[in-house]
């Protein structure tokens, strides 16, 4: 199922790199966008994935299932729409495999860097073929946190000023505006944690897998619909971390 995964997302970046230029949006709603770019790279995705007979979840298509199936194909043809929109050189095409309602492995493509991450459940978590960990960070003041405000969260002014705090707590705060990215980087051991609340569940799905291969924690608590409050971490950090956005 790996090679099928990987040959989708091959084919899909190629159809998706045809927009670079152009990506044609078609709509735009609040903080969100939808263009021409995902649909494209989504068809191709589910064209060669729906072969497999396996459910599938993906951003894209409006959704009949109420849980997770036993077993499908979790996808997001275009994480960082509005990066990719702009040039900003950070956006992927994300494709995972979950049974049992954990990750089986996770495929992260982020197509401007040509970093292709690659995790299956029992094995290391590769970068380009070369086996990645996570960091060794073992004070949360010393430590990096990659997060942001996803795009169906519901802000306020108490809701900031809460996060915030928490946020203080950290060495440095990182946000790119891709999750499967920022979750690479956290099983490369160039970010130490990722925290984001009520993302949705095919923008971290695969990157959870790179985490948990790579040597890390990963944590998620349902939040209604498709949407998590989700935490990724080193070994170290996971427990000190859980507690600074959970106890409050």
């Amino acid at each position: 199922m790996i090679e099928i995964a990987l040959d989708a997302i091959k084919k899909a970046e190629k159809e998706l790199l045809n927009f670079r230029h152009n990506p044609i949006i078609i709509s735009e709603e609040k903080r969100d966008i939808k263009t021409k770019a995902d649909l494209a790279s989504n068809k191709v995705l589910y064209d060669i994935l729906s072969k497999t007979n396996i459910s599938l979840i993906s951003e894209e298509i409006p959704s009949s299932f109420k849980n997770i199936p036993e077993v499908c194909w979790i996808i997001d043809p275009l994480d960082g729409t509005y990066n990719f929109s702009r040039r900003y050189p950070f956006y992927a095409i994300s494709v995972s495999l979950w049974k049992k309602g954990t990750p089986f492995f996770g495929i992260v493509r982020d197509c401007a860097n040509k970093k292709s991450y690659v995790s299956q459940k029992g094995r290391k978590t590769n970068l380009n073929g070369k086996i990645i960990s996570v960091s060794d960070v073992k004070s949360i003041d010393q430590a990096t946190i990659n997060t942001g405000f996803p795009s169906g969260f519901n802000l306020n002014k108490q809701k900031i000023q809460s996060f915030i705090k928490q946020l203080l707590v950290f060495k440095k705060v990182r946000s790119i505006g891709s999750a499967a990215i920022m979750l690479a980087q956290v099983a490369e051991g160039i970010c130490d944690v990722y925290f984001e609340k009520e993302i949705y569940l095919w923008d971290v799905a695969a990157g959870l897998s790179l985490v948990k291969e790579a040597g890390g924690s990963i944590f998620w608590i349902h939040r209604g619909g498709w949407k998590y409050d989700v935490i990724a971490t080193n070994k170290h950090l996971f427990e000190e971390v859980k507690k600074n956005f959970l106890d409050d």
